[in-house]
């Protein structure tokens, strides 16, 4: 395995020794085995010596594994251990039990010894991706910490420390992922422009700006592989790693002060109006008003600008999907709201049209910049093109692709 780590250790559960053979013989190869012949033993060996990751029987004497994980779970020296359930108890009511006490996943017996192997390598890198990311976390915030403390009485300071660790949860995004860079941006001045249409309160639109940059910051450290890959595609654990991306955005910003409403946004962003999304399965107004309206700005983004630019929908097919998933994804106020929003913004609205960069001509004028995939302008507003800019544009074309058609003025709303 080219990516193990011997270093981590499992510690296996289970009153049968023939059943902890068999886990242990699929598990040494990669990682150190510890064993405990029952629930006390197992607590006693967790306290002594922490484990990386638990393989937890259900059916024991004396201490049952439901037991086990609430006790391990209660503790907050031992909480965030990733316990796998190894059992025969495969009911539905058996798998809701183990998840309400703690468990991170289920595996039925007989065990498959490529399904243990996998369920366990997903949880020990989401566990390992949290700490990383907790660690950082904690870091900057001890930097912010010192630097308050040494300008303390300067007008602003803090408000100022808190607007440059947003900055530097964005610039970690763009030197990650560019291209995830330039859609949480779309998606927060989409979001701002539709929380003004609603005449929302300042405050609340601040809020929403936040929440927008930092919605995909659970996805920081999944592989660039997976991230590209289409849902269709992914194995279950692979599915399930991506639906971690909302928790651990909360679990991230959890120690940041002023940031626990837009963690909590964030961990709703994937809600359904109908209750069907993940992770809580909240539903109608259980959601956060500001998660709802983002679910809305994500999705028309995400729609319109895919990886494979090809692949990305036009507006009227995104406005069409955007309408189909009303009352079911979606809260159908918002819904409606951002079509307006959309409707009123629109290029023959505004004394603007859109072109492909094929049919860019000199004398347009740029009613909009042209950005990279980060951000960064290439030709700014207001620019009249010449065979020059149109030539500049094209050559950057073929080295990253422009996304985005281009907006000009019309001839007579040219300024």
């Amino acid at each position: 395995m080219a990516d193990k780590q011997p270093h981590q250790t499992i510690l296996v559960v289970d009153d049968i020794p023939d059943n902890i053979d068999v886990l242990a013989q699929i598990l040494r190869p990669d990682y150190r085995v510890k064993i405990a012949l029952n629930g006390e033993r197992a607590l006693q060996a967790v306290m002594s010596a922490p484990p990386d990751l638990i393989l937890l029987d259900i059916m024991m004497p004396g201490l049952d594994g439901y037991e086990v994980c609430r006790r391990l779970k209660a503790d907050a020296a031992t909480q965030k251990i990733p316990v796998i359930f190894v059992t025969a108890k495969g009911q539905i009511e058996d798998e809701s039990i183990g998840f309400e006490v703690g468990a991170a996943d289920y595996i039925i017996k007989p065990v498959s010894p490529p399904i243990v192997i996998a369920r366990v390598k997903v949880h020990l890198q989401n566990r390992a991706y949290q700490e990383n990311l907790e660690e950082m976390v904690e870091k900057r915030t001890a930097q912010l910490k010192k630097q308050h403390v040494r300008l303390k009485g300067l007008h602003g300071e803090l408000q100022g420390s808190f607007h440059h660790m947003i900055r530097v949860f964005i610039g970690l995004m763009e030197l990650y992922e560019p291209f995830l860079s330039s859609h949480v941006k779309r998606v927060a001045a989409l979001a701002i422009t539709l929380a003004r249409s609603l005449d929302l309160p300042d405050e609340q639109v601040r809020t929403l700006e936040i929440a927008a940059l930092l919605h995909d910051i659970g996805l920081l450290g999944i592989s660039q592989h997976l991230m590209s890959k289409k849902r269709t595609m992914m194995s279950l654990e692979e599915f399930a790693l991506i639906r971690q991306g909302p928790i651990l955005g909360q679990d991230v910003l959890q120690p940041v002060p002023g940031l626990k409403h837009v963690g909590e946004i964030i961990r709703a962003q994937h809600e359904h109006f109908d209750g069907n999304g993940f992770p809580d399965g909240l539903s109608d107004s259980q959601i956060p008003y500001e998660a709802r309206l983002i679910a809305v700005v994500n999705a028309y983004d995400a729609m319109r600008f895919k990886r494979v630019p090809n692949m990305s929908l036009s507006v009227d097919e995104t406005i069409r999907h955007l309408v189909e998933m009303k009352g079911r994804q979606f809260d159908p106020e918002l819904v409606d709201a951002f079509l307006k929003m959309l409707r009123e913004t629109s290029p023959q609205a505004s004394g603007e049209r859109f072109v492909k960069l094929e049919n860019l001509r000199p004398g347009m004028k740029l009613s909009r910049s042209v950005q990279t995939q980060s951000g960064t302008p290439l030709v700014t507003r207001d620019t009249l093109l010449t065979e020059v800019t149109i030539d500049k544009l094209r050559r950057f074309h073929r080295i990253q692709p422009i996304e985005e058609q281009i907006s000009i003025y019309t001839k007579t709303d040219q300024p």
